[in-house]
């Protein structure tokens, strides 16, 4: 549980100074909500988890795509995030999630291959080109 200490998240804060944001990526993008009252305890005000019903108490921007497909270790398909994109935006479409969501990428894994950046890109650059597509500042998901 080190991770969720106020000690650890103000150590953070001194060395990032103004770039740090008080936001919390739990291992593997999971949490059980349980552990929501220790996380805003400890400082934080968001945390981030993968999907869109992580049944917190705690106030989220989450992520939907990841461009790696974890049982193999290999880049994931595309129809793969195709479908979860689809999912996501479906979701706010029909209102079950506010519409201004942010619907996430996950794109810093220390397991990056070439093949996993191309894939990167590829997405990324087909999201930057669509003109339904905005892509705030990071500071911008995450202001209260």
């Amino acid at each position: 549980m080190w991770l969720y200490r106020a000690g650890r998240r103000r150590r953070l804060a001194a060395l990032f100074g103004d770039r740090f944001l008080p936001v919390l990526v739990p291992p593997f993008n999971e949490m059980s909500y349980h552990l929501a009252g220790a996380v805003r305890a400890a400082g934080y005000a968001y945390v981030s988890v993968y999907g869109d019903f992580p049944g917190l108490a705690l106030a989220s921007r989450n992520i939907h795509l990841d461009i790696i497909d974890w049982p193999t270790g290999q880049a994931a398909e595309p129809a793969v995030n195709v479908r979860r994109a689809i999912g996501a935006l479906r979701l706010r479409r029909y209102g079950i999630v506010p519409a201004s969501a942010p619907i996430g990428v996950v794109t810093h894994h220390l397991v990056h291959d070439a093949a996993i950046w191309s894939v990167a890109e590829e997405l990324l650059g087909r999201l930057a080109r669509h003109s339904a597509v905005a892509t705030p500042d990071v500071a911008q998901i995450f202001a209260a």
